[in-house]
């Protein structure tokens, strides 16, 4: 896991770090660095990456809020097919949320092969301290567990709460 969140992480080293409505501090992998590594190639990750980054910079560059931090969490397929869940606290209105999860969700993914790729970007948005959580805690994820009665592999987390 090391080599991707590295590679990853001088990649995208040239975002800009000045306060905006978004900033990414950093990309957690919520998958084993075998899985991912077996399911896509780190270079085709990084653009995917930088565009989520410019989609969110976009959507809430018009608004004016408190000051939040949290994660998109998002998620691709074989079949050029993404998700996206937001974990940002406090909340974004519904309506904006649903904005920006489109908007994500509309972006061209890259190719993977052998099952899903999971990952979350972790942000501050209008000035906001991102989480220090290490993990996000998507609502549909933990209700989705809580309605198994037992913790779920991330993977199937994903499938039971992809958006239909």
């Amino acid at each position: 896991m090391r080599m991707v969140l590295l590679f990853l992480v001088l990649a995208l080293a040239n975002i800009a770090s000045a306060k905006t409505p978004y900033q990414m501090r950093d990309v957690v992998l919520l998958q084993p660095d075998a899985v991912l590594q077996e399911r896509i190639m780190p270079s085709a990750l990084a653009p995917y990456i930088r565009s989520v980054n410019a989609v969110a910079g976009e959507v809430l560059a018009g608004e004016q809020r408190e000051p939040a931090g949290g994660f998109l969490v998002l998620a691709i397929r074989p079949g050029n097919q993404s998700a996206a869940w937001l974990d940002i606290r406090p909340g974004l209105p519904p309506g904006l949320a649903q904005v920006l999860v489109s908007r994500l969700r509309a972006i061209p993914p890259p190719t993977v092969e052998k099952g899903a790729v999971i990952f979350a970007i972790r942000a501050g948005l209008w000035g906001g301290t991102p989480s220090a959580e290490n993990m996000p805690a998507v609502t549909e994820w933990t209700e989705a567990a809580a309605k198994a009665g037992a913790p779920l592999p991330i993977d199937e987390l994903v499938e039971r709460t992809w958006p239909r």
